[in-house]
């Protein structure tokens, strides 16, 4: 007999020294009833910091949880956080870019991408006439210039915006046809100054000798030009005026567009309509959206858009999940 109690003596000291180790918060966090390890925090200071799903505010003292101090609480009723897999909906954090990238509609694309403009900052596609934009040095920047244009002034600002099929710039910058050869026509790749025009080119327009069939500047008659297109190439065909796009760019109505942007999305160029307070985006060719600052998609219901206003960035509590709570 004074074995059994000398024993018990021993096993209630050692739990009760276990207590006052790492007190009594350590097994209320706990719903299975062991010794928390991950969750199980000493005070509520500690506990207040602590986010889902290790703490599950079964704590007397967690501060950030005041009427939620029960054991029988069988779900946390904590903040879920917003970046959580789970939460469906909308994004509602802009994901992070790596290394050389920026986020652009939702997206993260390279800085050095002239379809998204150049540089860390700006998400603005870079925009010539009658040319490919390059980058470098953050900066948009004249790559080349369509067939028969050149950039004479050298501000790439306004493209290519020589015509060298006009005898002022019969072929190259500096060349302008005399009273010998006045007329400007396409020889062999190039344009030269001649008299008197030629089939192909048979019809003289404004000192230019041009195929009205198949001539940009001047398709189907005189002095009708194919408009411009910014990031494409203007051409006619049949008397009728066409473009195509540069590489990279998507051809969406009268425009040349990013393959991302949400005015016109996928194939079927789609103006996408953001829910509410939310702003539209179009990531992998499909409708999507973003949530603004200080909301998110919490209800996982993309229909009804950013719904909830967050709070430091998380989900509120539901107050009805409580309402079911025994309180045992």
């Amino acid at each position: 007999m004074q074995r059994r109690l000398l024993a018990l003596t021993v096993t209630a000291a050692a739990f009760a020294g276990l207590l006052g180790s790492v007190g009594c918060n350590a097994i209320l966090d706990n719903e299975e009833g062991t010794l928390a390890t991950g969750g199980g925090e000493l005070d509520a200071s500690s506990d207040a910091t602590t986010g889902p799903p290790t703490d599950l505010d079964a704590t007397v003292g967690d501060a950030s949880s005041t009427a939620d101090a029960r054991l029988g609480d069988a779900a946390p009723d904590g903040p879920v956080n917003v970046a959580d897999a789970g939460d469906g909906g909308g994004i509602f954090d802009p994901p992070t870019c790596g290394t050389g990238q920026k986020l652009c509609d939702g997206t993260c694309v390279s800085i050095d991408n002239p379809v998204y403009g150049c540089g860390e900052t700006s998400c603005s596609p870079c925009s010539l006439a009658r040319g490919v934009a390059v980058c470098s040095g953050n900066s948009c920047v004249l790559g080349s210039c369509n067939a028969g244009y050149q950039d004479c002034d050298l501000d790439a600002s306004d493209g290519c915006e020589v015509d060298l099929s006009l005898p002022a710039h019969c072929g190259s910058c500096n060349a302008a046809c005399g009273t010998a050869a006045p007329d400007c026509s396409p020889i062999n790749g190039t344009f030269e100054c001649i008299t008197n025009c030629q089939p192909p080119q048979p019809t003289l327009c404004n000192s230019t000798c041009v195929d009205l069939t198949s001539s940009a500047s001047n398709c189907g008659q005189c002095g009708v030009p194919c408009p411009a297109v910014a990031n494409g190439t203007t051409s006619c065909s049949d008397s009728t005026c066409s473009f195509s796009c540069t590489s990279l760019y998507l051809k969406c109505g009268a425009s040349c567009v990013a393959p991302n942007d949400p005015t016109a999305c996928g194939p079927a160029c789609t103006a996408c309509t953001p829910p509410a307070h939310a702003d539209a985006t179009c990531p992998a060719s499909a409708c999507s959206f973003t949530c603004k600052a200080g909301y998110g998609d919490c209800d996982m219901d993309p229909t009804n858009g950013c719904e909830t206003m967050l709070v430091n960035k998380m989900c509120p509590v539901d107050a009805g999940a409580d309402a079911g709570d025994s309180g045992t």
